[in-house]
């Protein structure tokens, strides 16, 4: 699993995830912003399953631990 922000000094977050999806499908990938998005990349990203959650900052720590379990379990199911 890979948690990424969206914003980081010299990265773009979506496209880090986009290169760990490329080497690896399985790979469960969530994008953590504080900014709005409302982008048709994004869109596409989601649709693709590139990107399979997305949380909107200010980020409490309970919905984090929910979504790290869905996704794990959600991985552990596609295994099957």
């Amino acid at each position: 699993m890979v948690i990424s922000d969206f914003r980081m000094p010299e990265r773009d977050g979506m496209g880090l995830l986009k290169k760990k999806k490329d080497l690896n499908p399985c790979l469960r990938t969530i994008l953590i912003t504080a900014f709005a998005l409302d982008d048709e990349l994004l869109k596409e990203y989601v649709k693709r399953e590139i990107i399979n959650a997305f949380l909107q900052k200010s980020i409490h720590l309970d919905d984090l631990r929910d979504e790290v379990n869905s996704q794990l379990l959600r991985y552990e199911l596609r295994k099957k």
